[in-house]
């Protein structure tokens, strides 16, 4: 968000697509306006069609938003595998083969359940996984906040060349 806004206020051209599962209808006046002084567009994703499996569906819709204009840059984070589709896409040639991926990693769904000490559960949870690794193989710069968890995707060999960190502050 702030890094849309710092951007927006530069002149450039910002929008944030909102993938399906999340709701901004509520978001405060404050940030409202925030964005609006900006000149942030903010983009809600509808699912708009039958997408199996189902985990896949966010970054499926993201797929569509961003095919439809193609932007120069694109940051994502790493939550839901949201850029997969996108970028699988680009590996083929099929789309968005000038853009430029940047995947901000929060950290993946496995790092917390490593933390409770879970495997991944499910069909859809190991699934995820799979298309979360690809992100972070296939991105062209990842980013992270945390000098911890860059050393934990290391540890535990996810497929990062390198990860800039850059704390949140």
């Amino acid at each position: 968000s702030l890094l849309a806004i710092a951007l927006g206020r530069r002149g450039h051209d910002v929008e944030l697509l909102v993938a399906p599962g999340r709701d901004v209808s509520a978001l405060s006046d404050a940030w409202q306006r925030a964005y609006a002084d900006a000149n942030v567009r903010i983009r809600a994703l509808t699912d708009d069609r039958s997408v199996r499996p189902a985990f896949l569906a966010p970054g499926a819709h993201v797929y569509d938003a961003l095919c439809t204009d193609p932007p120069d840059v694109v940051v994502a984070d790493d939550w839901r595998a949201l850029p997969y589709a996108a970028l699988r896409a680009r590996q083929a040639g099929r789309a968005v083969t000038k853009t430029a991926f940047v995947l901000y990693c929060h950290g993946p769904a496995r790092v917390f359940a490593a933390a409770a000490r879970k495997v991944p559960g499910t069909v859809e949870r190991f699934g995820e996984e799979v298309a979360q690794r690809a992100c972070f193989e296939l991105a062209d710069a990842v980013v992270s906040p945390s000098a911890w968890l860059v050393d934990w995707l290391h540890e535990h060999r996810w497929p990062v060349r390198t990860v800039e960190v850059i704390q949140n502050l």
